[in-house]
Parts: C-alpha cells; structure tokens; sequence
C-alpha cells in the first residue's frame, strides 16, 4: 500500500511513524488511520524493528 498520510522508516532497529498531514496539524481522519492499521502488523512482523515511535510533522502532533 502507497501511504498518503503517514511516513515509515526504520533507523537502528526503531520504527518511526510520522503522521503526515501538518496542515490539520496532523488530526487523524478515516484515510490516515487506514494507513496505520495497515502498518502496524508490518512492523510487528518485522524481526529488524524492536520499537516504534510515533510522531507528527511539522509544529503539532495531536
């Protein structure tokens, strides 16, 4: 799945997932939270991500 909203990378084995919509301060909506749910079990999966971390882009994370 492309993702529109979020952003996903791994550095040193930690996940970080930032929510990609600074323009609405990065509030969750339908599209974005599909995303995530369709992320989450990757990164579970994944033997090389021991953490995840969640941030926003820009000034806000709601």
């Amino acid at each position: 799945m492309a993702y529109e909203n979020i952003l996903y990378e791994v550095r040193d084995g930690v996940g970080i997932l930032t929510l990609n919509r600074p323009e609405v301060y990065n509030s969750l909506n339908a599209a974005l939270m599909t995303e995530v749910r369709d992320l989450l079990p990757r990164v579970a999966a994944d033997p090389g991500t021991g953490a995840l971390v969640i941030t926003g882009a820009g000034d806000a994370f709601c």
